[in-house]
């Protein structure tokens, strides 16, 4: 499903966003999310949705046999689908996600990062194990995560018996910034009602990632998703930034 800002003008280019939905939810579902659907128009930004298969999606370490499909070449289509009628400026494409959606932003950012412009990820990162490396490309990758997270854990828990393994978003963003060969990330005063800190740092290719942190559950915020919104935009307007290469990139403790 696609949705336009209220006040667009039916020709201007038009920022987007790739909204990937949690388990069991669906693209209508989304949309009719009266105030995420809110901050997203306030801002100019088309909304693309897409549905998982089976209202769920197939990422790497996940329990997706019921769900296999080529999740990178099947939103790659549905790109192109939404080209063929807005005009989507790709300096300003971005991807979001909630849960496993978050799931497939990071899995986005690991196999397509010259795809999106930004990665959003609202309570999900890699399941274990993770990948081994990611394509090459810079990432910018904001992570938003509840200490009281009980459905996803910020340290990951295991299902179905261990069968299956969600992960760690701290030991993932170690693993990012060792690919991406990043600085130490500094603790900075946080956006947005309940937040507690961010982290962020900035690495060898240009990539940057940041971590915030809010003492309640599974769940999107509106007010955090307009905050998150204003990150990328502060991203898309920023140089490019890089750091010196560290041997051993130090572990934010938070």
């Amino acid at each position: 499903m696609v949705k336009a800002p209220a006040h667009w003008d039916g020709k201007s280019p038009l920022a987007a966003v790739v909204w990937f939905h949690g388990h069991q939810q669906s693209s209508a579902e989304i949309m009719n999310d009266s105030d995420l659907d809110a901050q997203f128009s306030r801002e100019g930004i088309l909304m693309i949705v897409p549905d998982g298969r089976n209202a769920s999606w197939s990422f790497p370490s996940g329990p997706k046999a019921e769900n296999a499909r080529d999740e990178t070449a099947f939103i790659g289509d549905v790109i192109a689908d939404v080209e063929k009628k807005y005009p989507i400026d790709p300096s300003r494409l971005f991807a979001a996600g909630f849960s496993i959606g978050a799931t497939m932003v990071w899995t986005e950012a690991c196999e397509t990062p010259r795809r999106f412009s930004a990665y959003i990820a609202f309570s999900g990162d890699f399941w274990d194990p993770p990948p081994k490396s990611c394509a090459e490309g810079p990432v910018r990758l904001l992570q938003i995560h509840g200490t009281a997270d009980p459905t996803f854990p910020i340290h990951g828990r295991p299902l179905r018996g261990g069968k299956y393994q969600q992960g760690d978003a701290e030991k993932g963003l170690d693993l990012w910034r060792q690919w991406k060969s990043c600085s130490a990330f500094a603790l900075t005063p946080a956006p947005g009602d309940a937040m507690t800190a961010t982290a962020t740092g900035h690495c060898a290719d240009g990539s940057s990632f940041a971590f915030w942190k809010h003492t309640r559950g599974h769940e999107v915020d509106p007010a955090w998703a307009l905050a998150a919104i204003k990150w990328v935009k502060s991203e898309w307007n920023a140089p490019v930034r890089r750091a010196m290469v560290v041997s051993t990139p130090a572990r934010a403790e938070h």
